[in-house]
C-alpha cells in the first residue's frame, strides 16, 4: 500500500517503517517531551539511541541556552558608566 500511495505522490520511493518511527521521535521531541519518556514511548534500552534522532534546529537549541540566566555585564576599564533605566512611574 505504502508503495502505491508513493508512485500516487510522485515520490521516487515508498516510506519505510523507520521514517514513520524517526518522524515520530522528532515529532515528540520538537513537541517538548523529554528524552526519557521518548525512550520509553519507542522502547530504545538506551537515551543515546534516541538522542540520535534528535534533530531539532540549532535555533531551538541556542533558545534553550538562552533562558539560562546571564550575569550583569562588567564595564571595561576607562569605559564611562552606564545608565540605569528610570523606574516607572505609578
Amino acid at each position: 500500500m505504502l508503495g502505491e500511495r508513493a508512485a500516487q505522490a510522485g515520490l521516487d520511493e515508498a516510506p519505510r517503517a523507520h521514517d514513520f518511527r524517526r518522524t515520530f521521535i522528532g515529532e515528540l521531541l520538537d513537541a517538548g517531551v523529554d528524552l526519557a519518556t521518548a525512550q520509553a514511548l519507542v522502547g530504545h534500552a538506551s537515551p543515546a539511541t534516541t538522542a540520535k534522532y534528535d534533530r531539532r534546529p540549532e535555533r531551538t537549541r541556542r533558545a534553550a541556552v538562552d533562558k539560562l540566566a546571564t550575569p550583569a555585564p562588567v564595564p571595561l576599564p576607562g569605559a564611562p558608566p552606564r545608565r540605569r533605566k528610570a523606574a516607572p512611574s505609578p
